[in-house]
């Protein structure tokens, strides 16, 4: 019945996420979404637990990896990478590496993107690799640019045989369970995702999902692990205080029905060169983020988290990202991207 309940659960959400991309494509403003948004926290913020998906603090800086309708809306090429060091201290604590690139092309006379995914994440005996292409279709709108993309790819899970499991009756050891290997094993599966991102001078919103096929990897007889979806929303704004300080709240949640996470995001940025901020990550930690952009091409930022949660060790992460200056189409953009400028 638990299993029953969960499924009707993720169709219904997946049914409420789609509805959510149907307005932004059609009738609904920013502050529709918005509501929205709140209907999706109520369903899914009571509770608070680890997901399958890799988390972030400068999700601001990461869209790319979560919604594959971000490739292609800056004028030239960017290249990104980022390293996250989550709980430092911690024994087999999460370690993730992301690269990520995109580009605008012409084709029919029509600009679209694509983008490429690299992402390696490692937490105890697990090591995820995902490599995904992108693909963005752009529809102007009187509400700004709508972004409409999907990415395909392929997800390795590698599984080491060194199990660590902790001392106690209550624990099952590696030589007693059944879905334990004594050798490495790796298996591969097809992995699919969708998205939308609408982009103005005044606000940005993106909806997407992840492992919208729920890619299977099968161990032998007795194991199988496969992926949940993922629902990613998020949403920023643009303030200005007066001609060289600039506020940018931003709002961040995922979720894979059986839980979600919600990030809220603060940044200032004075002169278009240097930003700092503090995000809120509910029920988990505070960040800090600070960074600079060099010479209008290069962004180099860095986050620090403090640990909430009972697991009272701290994080890190570093961001760069470069953005190519070769001329790509005649065409200028309609609106410039207001996470990069």
């Amino acid at each position: 019945m638990e299993c029953f309940d969960k499924t009707c659960k993720d169709d219904i959400f997946l049914f409420t996420l789609l509805l959510c991309m149907e307005r932004l494509l059609t009738r609904m403003n920013f502050f529709g979404i918005l509501n929205l948004t709140i209907l999706l926290l109520v369903i899914n913020l009571a509770e608070v637990k680890a997901q399958q998906d890799p988390q972030f603090s400068q999700n601001m800086f990461n869209m790319q990896s979560v919604n594959p309708a971000y490739v292609g809306i800056h004028d030239g090429m960017v290249a990104s990478v980022l390293g996250r060091r989550q709980w430092v201290g911690f024994d087999n604590a999460p370690n993730t590496s992301v690269f990520s690139f995109s580009m605008p092309i012409e084709i029919l006379r029509q600009k679209n993107g694509i983008g490429l995914n690299i992402i390696s994440d490692r937490l105890g005996f697990e090591n995820k690799t995902f490599i995904k292409c992108n693909y963005a279709y752009p529809l102007s709108t009187k509400y700004g640019i709508i972004h409409l993309g999907l990415n395909f790819g392929l997800y390795n899970n590698n599984i080491e045989a060194q199990w660590y499991v902790p001392a106690g009756d209550d624990f099952t050891s590696p030589q007693d369970d059944l879905g334990t290997s004594s050798t490495d094993e790796g298996k591969m599966a097809l992995d699919l995702g969708l998205g939308a991102f609408l982009e103005n001078e005044k606000y940005y919103i993106g909806l997407s999902i992840s492992h919208i096929n729920k890619p299977e990897t099968k161990y032998g007889d007795n194991l199988a692990l496969y992926l949940d979806r993922h629902y990613y929303l998020m949403c920023g704004y643009r303030v200005f205080v007066d001609p060289k300080i600039e506020l940018q709240p931003s709002l961040f949640y995922k979720t894979n029905i059986s839980s979600g996470q919600f990030d809220v995001n603060l940044n200032c940025r004075y002169n278009k060169k240097y930003f700092g901020g503090v995000s809120y990550r509910v029920k988990d930690a505070v960040s800090m983020i600070g960074g600079f952009v060099f010479k209008s091409a290069v962004q180099l930022s860095y986050s620090y988290d403090i640990s909430m949660s009972r697991i009272k060790k701290p994080s890190h992460e570093i961001s760069v990202v470069y953005m190519f200056k070769a001329r790509v189409e005649k065409r200028k953009q309609i609106y410039k991207s207001i996470r990069f400028l």
